[in-house]
C-alpha cells in the first residue's frame, strides 16, 4: 500500500525591517529576493509582516546595517529566527532553510 500525503504544511515566515536609519545595502530588495527564491523551492510558503502576538515557523530581520537595532526580542517563532545585516546573511538563511525543509 502506498501513502501520498497531499496535504503539506504551509510555512508561515515573519518579516520585520529595522527603521531605515542608516541602510548599507537595500533591504527590501533582499528580502523581496529571499521571498522569491523561498516560494519557488517551498511554494507552500506565506509571508507576514510580523505581529508579536502571532506564532511564525521562521522569523526573518532584515536589519540595515551592522548595528542590528530593529527590536526582535519579542517574536515568537518554532524554526528559528535569522538577524541579517548584509545580502551574504540573506544566502546564508536561504541555504539553511532549504537545507532544513528539503
Amino acid at each position: 500500500m502506498t501513502i501520498i500525503l497531499t496535504n503539506k504544511q504551509t510555512l508561515k515566515f515573519g518579516i520585520k525591517y529595522c527603521g531605515g536609519c542608516n541602510p548599507r545595502y537595500d533591504r527590501v530588495a533582499e528580502v523581496e529576493k529571499i521571498k522569491e527564491r523561498l516560494r519557488e523551492t517551498l511554494p507552500d510558503s506565506e509571508f507576514i509582516y510580523v505581529d508579536p502576538k502571532e506564532l511564525y515557523d521562521y522569523v526573518l530581520v532584515a536589519c540595515g546595517c551592522q548595528v542590528k537595532c530593529a527590536n526582535h526580542a519579542d517574536l515568537k517563532f518554532t524554526r528559528k529566527k535569522f538577524v541579517m545585516d548584509s545580502p551574504a546573511m540573506f544566502e546564508a538563511a536561504f541555504q539553511e532553510i532549504v537545507h532544513d525543509e528539503t
